[in-house]
């Protein structure tokens, strides 16, 4: 009896080692697609500063007379290209 208490002791043990084991997977892969989304994030931040920044330099160094002749609509179509 004291053997079969034993075994099943050892079994319940690796169940519960099993167990732990598919939860860490679980959070590594949750880890994973965490770090995977914050990565996409940080490129398109740094993307569209990079944007912005070239936006201010443009702001910067723009003359009304550049865009006297213009019209609205071609000027929000800038815009919204940029």
């Amino acid at each position: 009896m004291a053997d079969s208490d034993e075994k099943k002791a050892l079994i319940d043990s690796l169940q519960t080692s099993l167990d732990l084991l598919q939860q860490i997977q679980a959070q590594q892969k949750a880890m994973r697609h965490c770090k995977n989304t914050i990565n996409g994030a940080d490129a398109e931040i740094q993307k569209n500063n990079s944007e912005l920044q070239n936006l201010k330099k443009q702001l910067n160094t723009a003359k009304a007379e550049d865009y006297q002749s213009r019209s609205l609509s071609d000027l929000q179509a800038q815009l919204e290209k940029n």
